[in-house]
């Protein structure tokens, strides 16, 4: 997808929590784009011909990019649908983040 990182191309000397959260920012950065299902995966490889040179490499499958079209409440017993709806942000037509659809 657009924006995604090209590879990683120079050594690489982080820590297994470092792996991580690279791994991890990258994930919330294709959310944040609507690709609410895109998954990352980290794997640090060996330099070829090296003892100690190490390479990140990200496997990413972005999955389809989503976006909202709309808010329907069902089974509202005790809320008005009037006081949902101004808690929530104005989420139709902007991309599907599960960040935001969390916080709303």
């Amino acid at each position: 997808p657009e924006g995604v990182p090209s590879p990683e191309t120079s050594p690489f000397l982080g820590s297994p929590d470092e792996v991580n959260r690279r791994a991890e920012d990258l994930r919330r950065s294709l959310h944040s784009r609507g690709y609410a299902e895109a998954r990352v995966v980290p794997f640090v490889e060996t330099a070829a011909g090296s003892d100690d040179r190490r390479h990140l490499r990200l496997q990413v499958d972005a999955g389809p990019r989503l976006s909202l079209t709309g808010v329907r409440f069902e089974g509202l017993n005790r809320t008005r649908e009037g006081t949902l709806r101004r808690r929530l942000p104005a989420l139709a037509g902007r991309p599907a983040d599960p960040a935001v659809l969390d916080s709303a």
